[in-house]
C-alpha cells in the first residue's frame, strides 16, 4: 500500500462508561507522534465500538486500557491494530483469552507495563515493554509559579486516593494550590479532547503537581514539570510495574510523600524512554 493512501486512527471516549480524561490525554499521545511524523489526518473511533467500526480501512493506533464493552473485541476487519502502550488490568483478562489468536497475528505487542507482558506471556504470545506514550511528550522549559493538586480530594467521586489526611497536609503547605479534577462526565468526543488539551497545557507551565493520576504524573515527567504522584496502592498496583522509575511516586502519607525527593527523577531516564517510543512508534507505523 501507498504510504500517502494509509489512514490512521485514534481511540476516542465520548460515552457515559468512560468518565477519566487520561484516557483522552494517551490519544493526545498518540496524535503527538503521528504529528512528529508528518501524519496529520487521523479520524477518531471509539475504544467500545471498535467492531462496529464501518468507515474506511484505517491504522488504529491501539494504546491505553481495554476495555469495558468486550463484546466490542476484536475491532472489525477494516481496523489494522497498532499495539503500542497497551493495557489490560487483570490476570484472566477475557479479552486475552477469547482473542489469543488475534493477537498473535500482530504480535509482538508493545506492552505499557510489566504486568501486561505477564498476563500475554501466559498465553505465549510475544511482546515488548513500550511504557506509556505520554512520556514522549516534548519537555517545556518555561514554567509559572502555579501549583496544582489533581483528584487529591477524597471526598471527590471517582478517586481511590486513599489519605485520609491527604486534605490537611496538602492545604497547610501549598495553601495557593489549584484544585483540578480528571473525572467529566457526559461530555462528547470533541469537548473530551478540549478538555484534556487545557488540562496538559496547565501541566506544561506549572512549577509544581501533586496528584493521584497516573496520567498527570507521566505527562508531567515528559514536561519537566516538577510532580508529586501519591497513591494507596503504589508498590502493588499493576498498572504502575515497570513504571516506577518514571512515577517515582509514594504510597506514605501525604507529609512523607511532599518530600523533594519525590518532585523529579534522572534526566536521562525521560530522554531516553521519549526516543525509545519515538523509534518505536516510527517503525511501528512504517
Amino acid at each position: 500500500m501507498n504510504k500517502k493512501n494509509i489512514k490512521y486512527a485514534i481511540l476516542s471516549y465520548g460515552n457515559k462508561l468512560c468518565t477519566n480524561i487520561g484516557d483522552d490525554i494517551q490519544s493526545l499521545a498518540a496524535i503527538h507522534l503521528l504529528k512528529n511524523n508528518n501524519i496529520h489526518e487521523y479520524v477518531y473511533i471509539n475504544r467500545e465500538e471498535l467492531k462496529s467500526y464501518t468507515g474506511e480501512p484505517v491504522r488504529l493506533i491501539m494504546n491505553g486500557w481495554f476495555m469495558k464493552n468486550l463484546d466490542e473485541f476484536p475491532p472489525a476487519k477494516n481496523i489494522t491494530p497498532l499495539f503500542i502502550g497497551f493495557h489490560c488490568s487483570r490476570e484472566f483478562n477475557e479479552n486475552i483469552i477469547k482473542n489469543i489468536e488475534y493477537f498473535k497475528r500482530f504480535e509482538p505487542i508493545g506492552c505499557r507495563d510489566i504486568y501486561t507482558q505477564h498476563v500475554f506471556a501466559k498465553y505465549n504470545i510475544k511482546t515488548y515493554f513500550s511504557g506509556c506514550l505520554t512520556l514522549a511528550f516534548d519537555k517545556v522549559t518555561k514554567k509559572n509559579d502555579l501549583i496544582y493538586t489533581v483528584d487529591c480530594s477524597p471526598g471527590e467521586p471517582g478517586t481511590a486516593i486513599g489519605f485520609s489526611q491527604i486534605d490537611i497536609p496538602l492545604n497547610l503547605r501549598y495553601k495557593d494550590a489549584i484544585p483540578i479534577k480528571h473525572n467529566h462526565k457526559d461530555l462528547n468526543i470533541q469537548s473530551r479532547f478540549k478538555k484534556a488539551n487545557e488540562l496538559l497545557d496547565l501541566y506544561k507551565s506549572a512549577k509544581l503537581v501533586l496528584t493521584t493520576r497516573l496520567h498527570c504524573a507521566l505527562p508531567c515527567r515528559a514536561f519537566g514539570t516538577n510532580v508529586i504522584f501519591m497513591h494507596k496502592n503504589y508498590g502493588k498496583d499493576r498498572r504502575f510495574l515497570g513504571l516506577e522509575k518514571y512515577i517515582n511516586g509514594s504510597s506514605e502519607n501525604a507529609i512523607e510523600s511532599c518530600a523533594p525527593s519525590k518532585m523529579t527523577i534522572q534526566k536521562d531516564l525521560i530522554i531516553n524512554i521519549r526516543k525509545q517510543l519515538n523509534t518505536t512508534f516510527t517503525h511501528l507505523i512504517t
